[in-house]
């Protein structure tokens, strides 16, 4: 039960993010991004809160507690608050940081349970990175206005 929760907490983590840096690749603003999708990913947080107490492996509790926190960080943020952080260095630095952490921690977490199901979660996310960083370097398309 415990590996399909956590690889299904790894996938729709890995699915919905880049769901969103691709909208983004397609010039939408964050206000539409999240307005469109952005409540998909509150989904994660009972999944990444219950996936500890499912499968709980004290070795890998670092691993739960940075997943967890990244995402009640990102939803707190973008979702609760509302603060407008990409822009602010003393914010964003922690928080990519912490992106990054919470991205590895999933795929150790899939990885220790199944080694094909972690290489698959693994190429999600080298996917999710990609258009992520994708979206900031490429230059942004104009969006049609609307009619």
């Amino acid at each position: 039960m415990y590996t399909v929760l956590i690889t299904i907490t790894a996938f729709y983590h890995s699915i919905v993010l880049t769901f969103l840096f691709f909208l983004r690749l397609q010039s939408r603003t964050q206000s539409q991004i999240f307005a469109q999708v952005g409540r998909l990913y509150w989904l994660t947080l009972p999944l990444a809160l219950i996936s500890p107490l499912l499968g709980y492996q004290a070795d890998l509790l670092w691993a739960y507690l940075i997943f967890g926190t990244y995402v009640v960080v990102a939803l707190l943020l973008d979702q609760v608050l509302r603060i407008q952080f990409r822009s602010r260095p003393q914010i964003i630095v922690p928080y990519v940081i912490l992106y990054y952490m919470a991205n590895y921690a999933i795929v150790i977490l899939v990885w220790s349970e199944n080694t094909v199901l972690g290489w698959i979660t693994a190429a999600l996310v080298v996917l999710q990175v990609g258009i992520n960083l994708a979206s900031h370097i490429l230059p942004q398309r104009q969006a049609p206005l609307p009619s």
